[in-house]
């Protein structure tokens, strides 16, 4: 059963907040699993291969079309490396105020 209290439980999507349904969020790896699978052991248990953040398809779609899986392995592993980022940044400022559907 999922805890209420965590991220993305709630139906938002973490990147842009905007309240989609859980059913419609799609869970984005932020260590890529292509780049995940080439790393030690020992750096997979700092960088935490398995962790993902909930997003909206849009957003989701987004950060794939924004960043190569290099990029992302390399730079932006964490949801406020994401968020930084001017091209995920200007499309979440865009489709924040949107309905779902819509963006």
């Amino acid at each position: 059963m999922p805890n209420d209290n965590e991220p993305g439980t709630d139906g938002r999507c973490e990147l842009c907040d905007r309240r989609v349904g859980q059913d419609r969020l799609t869970r984005h790896h932020l260590l890529p699993r292509s780049h995940a699978r080439r790393r030690g052991r020992r750096e997979l248990k700092r960088r935490d291969p398995g962790r993902t953040v909930a997003l909206c398809s849009p957003c989701h779609r987004n950060l794939h079309v924004a960043l190569s899986n290099g990029e992302l392995g390399r730079e932006f592993d964490s949801l406020e490396a994401l968020r930084d980022h001017p091209g995920v940044r200007r499309f979440n400022e865009w489709a924040r105020g949107k309905p779902h559907g819509r963006a």
